[in-house]
């Protein structure tokens, strides 16, 4: 399946976003569900580490969210949760870049996500209970993109 996001300016400062899954499956070449949601989505992963392949996670500049491809094919999503303090972001331009999802080793009990923000911090989050869980600086600039493998985490400015 490929996870496709794509956006369309509908008005002065109103953003719709269409995320759509398709499907490639048994010689199939169609798009399996979509949705449209009044948000600037930037970013989106494939939680692979669950059984079954239909979770991922999606990021806009100031929110993610969890999504879901239900039994009947519909697109299913909950807002990830925010730090409980009150200014969580260092700036007003401060807001997510990118995310990824770690590989779990067979110690862990989750499935933790990483959160990159323009001001050079990465949050980790637990996917599985959608709860915050740390935030750590790592660099002076905006992060761009985040690989991750079972021994490194590579976080690119």
């Amino acid at each position: 399946m490929l996870l496709v996001l794509s956006k369309s300016v509908t008005g002065p400062g109103q953003i719709v976003s269409c995320v759509a899954v398709w499907d490639f499956m048994d010689g199939h070449k169609d798009i399996l569900c979509k949705s449209h949601i009044p948000l600037d989505m930037i970013d989106g992963r494939w939680n692979y580490y669950l059984g079954e392949s239909n979770e991922f996670v999606t990021v806009s500049t100031r929110s993610y969210y969890y999504w879901k491809i239900s039994p009947n094919l519909t697109l299913q999503y909950q807002e990830g949760e925010l730090p409980k303090q009150r200014d969580i972001f260092s700036s007003k331009d401060d807001g997510f870049t990118t995310c990824e999802f770690v590989v779990p080793t067979p110690e862990q009990l989750s499935i933790y996500v990483l959160l990159a923000l323009n001001s050079g911090y990465v949050w980790v989050c637990d996917s599985r209970c959608n709860q915050f869980l740390y935030s750590v600086k790592v660099l002076d600039g905006s992060i761009r993109q985040i690989y991750t493998s079972l021994s490194k985490i590579i976080i690119e400015g």
